[in-house]
């Protein structure tokens, strides 16, 4: 079960407890075919990009990490999701070069 759902206009967030003996690969598979699947039964044409990003977060921070992705919409009116994905690779140590990022996030 999911600690907390939301997105924006071009992106998702998830924060979910991911078993050990299940890999995010597949877990992704799992929750964009279902979500797939339930978005066409109600006649809503949508579709999963190829991918996804993954942070471990760790359980001190659970809390917080909630409340950010419930807000995504104040969040959103003040930086754009590429900014946000730039700042969050910063600081979480990922380098990139901007043929770098723009392949690795084809999305933005």
């Amino acid at each position: 079960m999911p600690f907390a759902i939301n997105g924006f206009d071009d992106h998702a967030h998830m924060l979910f407890h991911l078993p050990a003996a299940l890999s995010l690969a597949r877990a992704m598979s799992v929750i964009k075919s279902n979500s797939n699947g339930w978005m066409h039964r109600r006649g809503r044409r949508f579709e999963w990009q190829d991918g996804c990003i993954a942070f471990s977060v760790s359980s001190a921070n659970t809390a917080a990490v909630a409340e950010y992705i419930r807000n995504q919409e104040a969040h959103h009116r003040q930086t754009t999701f590429a900014d946000e994905l730039r700042m969050l690779f910063r600081e979480n140590g990922v380098e990139l070069s901007r043929d770098e990022f723009e392949r690795e996030s084809a999305f933005v």
